[in-house]
């Protein structure tokens, strides 16, 4: 029988893990964690409390600003999450606490400033479907809603980097739900873009910000129209035209052309095909021509 409760070996392990945080001892960080979890495993009943101290560990490192502890924790946790999932032992209290650790590290994302951290952070959430493969409609939202609370909070203290990071993960993830034939959280996807943008011009955020932006409705809208998927573009389209913009600048335009000029670095991006730079223009004269059918009147693009 053993000497301690689950409750308290887990504790003794949570000191000596957080000790080893504290002195940066990344090789016994590694170490205790790996065997915590392998033994952790073997329970038949996963304790919650175990999955919430990965939140102690990683505010902690993130206060610190120590982006290679940072890198061994998250991917221990991650690994831990696909473990779970693999083993079948994933219910709703436990994926209620995976998403209390990401909530709680995203609230403080922006507090970091240090850009490589904050993009290992955000695309490792981003990803969360690599480690848990039935990830439902309600949960991909959710990331959604973070990314975008994150996103709310960089537009607070005008931190663009943060924006363009929140920016660049939302897309992606509406990347996903068109190759997944997942139309709600593409829609859910949409509409968060179209937020972040509106919330951003309201408050006055630059016209670069607003141009970047903009590079995820050419970029989607150039997947699409290659693809022939009419009603997906219809809901971009229209969505599109509840953009709210009082600058000079045209930032749809000009996120055409950030777009154009690199586009061989997005060649995997839409299945491989040649001449980029085209199918950007072709598409483009495609969205100019539904706007000015008069179905709505869009910002100026």
């Amino acid at each position: 029988k053993s000497l301690f409760t689950v409750a308290e070996t887990l504790e003794i392990f949570n000191e000596l893990i957080q000790m080893a945080i504290e002195i940066n001892n990344e090789g016994l960080v590694s170490t205790i964690l790996e065997d915590l979890i392998d033994n952790i495993l073997k329970l038949d009943e996963i304790p919650t409390s175990f999955i919430d101290s990965f939140e102690n560990y990683l505010l902690f490192i993130l206060d610190n600003k120590n982006e290679d502890l940072l890198y061994i924790v998250m991917n221990k946790y991650l690994d831990f999450i696909k473990e779970l999932h693999d083993n079948k032992k994933i219910n709703d209290d436990i994926m209620k606490s995976i998403f209390n650790v990401w909530e709680s590290v995203c609230n403080i994302i922006d507090d970091i400033n240090q850009v490589s951290m904050q993009k290992l952070v955000l695309s490792k959430l981003t990803n969360l479907d690599e480690y848990i493969d039935n990830l439902n409609t309600n949960h991909k939202q959710h990331i959604l809603l973070i990314l975008l609370h994150s996103a709310i909070s960089a537009i607070e203290s005008n931190n663009e980097d943060l924006m363009r990071i929140c920016s660049n993960q939302i897309g992606w993830i509406i990347k996903k739900a068109i190759d997944n034939k997942d139309s709600e959280t593409y829609r859910k996807g949409i509409d968060t873009a179209v937020k972040l943008f509106n919330l951003a011009s309201e408050v006055g955020i630059s016209d670069i910000f607003l141009s970047f932006e903009s590079t995820i409705f050419i970029l989607l809208g150039s997947l699409l129209f290659l693809r022939k998927e009419q009603e997906n573009l219809k809901y971009l389209h229209d969505s599109i035209a509840t953009l709210k913009y009082k600058g000079e600048r045209k930032p749809i335009l000009v996120g055409r052309h950030l777009r154009e000029f690199e586009a061989d670095y997005w060649k995997s991006f839409f299945d491989d095909k040649n001449d980029i730079e085209k199918l950007i223009d072709e598409y483009y004269k495609y969205f100019k021509d539904y706007m000015d059918s008069g179905v709505q009147k869009a910002i100026e693009y």
